[in-house]
Order: C-alpha cells, then structure tokens, then sequence
C-alpha cells in the first residue's frame, strides 16, 4: 500500500465519543471483513508486549481518518450501503526512512436507524515518509477499504499503534519492531465520512414537526435547498413547524460543487397539553367580584375554556358555565377574558379545559383540566343604634366603630354638631360587609318668650316667674327673685 497527498478535511458533524474499551473486549470482537489486511498480519494487541494506556515512544502519531469513495465528488446517500477506500492522516516525528505503520483498533458504526455494529481493524501500511518530507507536519496513509452504512458515525478507538525500524516491512511484527517502540495510549478518532445527510424529525410543543438535519464530509460552506408539498421551499439547515405525515425532501452542496440527497417524513405529532400553574383558590365577598383566572400549558395552539360549576365534578368537559371566551395560551398562559361575576353565596368549581372543539385536539382521551375553588361570601349590612337628635351646639358623642354585629370601620364626614348631617360607615378591608349610612338630626335654637312683668315696689310680694315660656319651652329661672333690688333673671 503506497503512500497519499496530505488530505485537508472538514467535520460538519459532531461525532459522539465513546469510551475506550479495554483489551479484553477487543478481543472478543470479530474481525471487519477487510480484516486482516495483509491477511497475515496479527491483531498486535493480543501481544502481551504491548500495555494497553502505555505510549513509550510517539515517533509516529494518528492524526485523523477519512474514507473516500473514489469518485470526483465524494458522496453518498444516506441509508445505500458503501465500500470506500480507507486513509489515515499520521504525523511522523523522526527522519527513518522506509517505516511501516501497523493500526489495530475498534470500528464502531452507529447507523441512522441507531443500530450499533462493533469490528476489529488490524491493518499495516507503508513505507513512511521522513519528517522533512511531509507536507504540514501531516501524511496520509491507505489502509485498504472500509465497507458501512451511508449516514453511519464511524469511530476507531482503543487504538494501538506500532511501527517497524527504518526498512521495514508489512506485515509488522514484534520481530521487526526490534526497539519495542509503540503507542496504546492514543485519542478516539472520529472518521470523516463522504459527504452525507441524514435528516429526523420529532414533534414540538405545537404538535408539529421539527427537522434536524446532520451533514458530514463535504468543503465548506454548504448550503440546503428543501422542496415539500406545494410550493414549500427553503434554504436553511434544519425546518421547524412542519406539518404532519408530509415528505421533504433536500439537496446539499458543498463548496466544491458536490451534493447529496435525503429525504424525511413526518411523524404525526400529537402531545396532551399538561395544564399547571392555576389561579389560586379565591375567597371573596358577593359584591367584590370580578377576579380573573389563569392556567399555564405546555402546548400553545390548543385552545383554553374556563367553565364553573356549583358543585365539583369528576368530568368538567360536560356541563357547566363557560367565563368568558375561548382563549389561545400566549407564551404558555391562557387568561379568561372575564372575571368571575354574577354568583350567590356559597362555593363554586371553576375548571381550566381544553377546547374540544379545537382541531388540533387530535386525541379523543386527552381531556386535562386544572381545578380552581371559589368562595363567595354573602356581605353583611352593619347595624347600629339609632342617634337621639340633638339641638345645635350641643355635644355630640363619637359614633361607634363597631356596628351592633361585629362589623369594624370607619364613619366620614368629621361629626358636625350645627346641623343635621348624614354620616357614612364603611367597613374596613376584609369585613365582607356594606356601607351604610346614619343621620344625627342637629334642630335650630328657639328663644323662649314670656311675658313682661310689671314693676314692684321695695318690698311688695313678687309671683313666682313662670317655668314654661308663653312658646311652649320649659325650664327654670335663676337666681332667686329678689323683691328688695332689681334684677335679672336668666331662663336656662
């Protein structure tokens, strides 16, 4: 097997990396069926003279690997079964002429199906070329063919590399590996494939589809062109929002000109929206009404009712009073466009359920509902004592704050003890109570008259001034009559 060009390649596509296996298990593999090339070169790892994590010398190192189908573009079409020539990009450190190169390792193939196929390599290639004749600190050298699934990831590890003296010769051996000179402590190498894409869809939160689509080999750039139903058409990599059990189709071309084809159909989508995140239990009084509900779900184009019932319910999609209008969730919460209005004293269900009616509710058993537990309280008329009506000026006593039934507020305007005045008492916060009203009546002064009395002599009798005023108001004379001097006499 001669010697290649230095190979330049891009990796679009990002490999898993699978743990090394250990010596054992690569035993236990079976060969590829290109293996062993030639067909008496030994697996050396079954050598006990070469320790598995072990790299005494690093005149040689591997680079990379790649497979090439042979053709001017090198491509494939996912899914078709290829056999491609096989290379290795290896880095030599040293200036010994005429080495040869044994690689023993795992082949893992993960295929697009997920399906895993694991083989054993144990090939040897050469002459190596000096240090100071590669190009780029890199070489490539042909390993024979590899036969795989197009699409496949291709990973070589639990890598053993050894190599013969200057002049050596295929196959190697312990024998011509005079200096005992190998590496078994190598990384995973990632295989670059021909150019290659291979699409899966999966449904999103809206019951549609999702494309992803993984291309690997080719020069970049690359770019897509998709083509579906109708006149679908795009440009970009991968495709959200797609429709249900509908074929795309798409061709990638690389840099150089060389494309590749796949295709992809839909899955039918449907995902039962989960509704979470409700309103909170409500306790409010009759006339306090007017709260809005709320729920979260997980799907955005199904639609939301909110319906109440008088007595909890075991199916809420039956029956009951519909809130408001049918709501569309916006950024995962659907909102009522009423609130709660109308209700009597007592408790309510309310229940958040999906439009039946939607024609994206697919699934005739997914009936998902969220519970909210209203309570109307029935408001209280406080009471109070009726207020005697005073006369203007007197003294009005502070009006209570508590009414005869327990109801705690506040009563405005201030206390006016000049005139009548209506006063209203409004309960404090939580008092599922009303207002009410209360009118101290304040009546006008009246002056009391009499008649006048005639003027006495020192010392004549003076009758006792009346107790009740020719108008009707009673009351009493001070100070005591005084038959000696003149005097005034107030009435009070």
């Amino acid at each position: 097997m001669g010697n290649f060009t230095f190979f330049s390649f891009r990796k679009t596509l990002l490999f898993f990396t699978f743990l090394l296996f250990t010596s054992l298990s690569a035993v236990a593999q079976s060969f590829c069926p290109q293996d062993p090339d030639p067909f008496d070169q030994q697996d050396l790892r079954l050598n006990s003279e070469y320790t598995p994590g072990q790299c005494p010398a690093n005149d040689i190192q591997i680079v990379g690997a790649f497979l090439d189908t042979g053709e001017v573009c090198n491509s494939c079409i996912s899914g078709d079964e290829i056999t491609a020539n096989f290379s290795i990009s290896i880095n030599h450190n040293t200036n010994s002429g005429d080495r040869f190169l044994g690689v023993f390792a795992d082949l893992t193939e993960t295929r697009p199906d997920g399906s895993v196929a694991v083989c054993k390599i144990a090939r040897s290639s050469g002459p190596v070329l000096k240090n100071s004749e590669q190009s780029g600190n890199q070489q490539v050298l042909d390993y024979g063919e590899v036969t795989f699934t197009c699409g496949s990831q291709l990973v070589l590890d639990n890598i053993l590399l050894v190599w013969t003296a200057a002049n050596g010769e295929s196959p190697v051996t312990p024998q011509n590996n005079p200096n005992g000179k190998y590496c078994y402590a190598n990384p995973v190498i990632n295989i670059v494939p021909p150019l290659n894409a291979v699409a899966t869809a999966s449904c999103n939160s809206n019951n549609l589809s999702d494309v992803d689509l993984v291309v690997s080999g080719g020069a970049a750039p690359l770019s897509y062109s998709w083509s579906g139903p109708g006149e679908f058409n795009a440009m970009s990599e991968d495709l959200v929002d797609l429709d249900n059990e509908t074929t795309y189709n798409v061709t990638v071309t690389d840099a150089e000109g060389c494309t590749t084809s796949t295709s992809i159909t839909t899955p039918i989508c449907f995902i039962c929206p989960t509704l979470s995140d409700e309103s909170l239990d409500i306790t409010t009084c009759e006339d306090e009404q007017g709260q809005i509900l709320s729920v979260n779900s997980n799907v955005d184009n199904i639609d939301i009712r909110f319906v109440y019932f008088t007595s909890q319910q075991s199916n809420p999609y039956v029956g009951g009073t519909q809130i408001g209008a049918i709501v569309s969730p916006t950024g995962g919460t659907a909102t009522s466009t009423e609130g709660i209005s109308n209700l009597d004293p007592g408790t309510y269900y309310a229940y958040a359920i999906l439009d039946t009616n939607d024609s994206d509710l697919t699934d005739a058993n997914c009936r998902p509902s969220a519970t909210i537990v209203i309570n109307i309280t029935e408001s209280v008329s406080p009471t109070f004592d009726a207020i005697a009506a005073i006369c203007e000026g007197e003294v009005l006593a502070a009006l209570p704050t508590t009414s005869t039934n327990g109801i705690e507020g506040t009563w405005s305007p201030a206390l006016d003890n000049t005139q009548t005045t209506e006063y209203t008492f409004t309960p404090v916060d939580g008092e599922c109570a009303e207002t009410t009203s209360l009118t101290i009546e304040v009546g006008d002064k009246v002056v009391p008259t009499f008649d006048p009395v005639a003027a006495i002599c020192e010392g004549e009798t003076l009758a006792a001034l009346p107790t009740t005023s020719t108008n009707g108001i009673e009351g009493t004379w001070s100070p005591a009559l005084d038959n000696t001097q003149t005097t005034e006499y107030t009435f009070t």
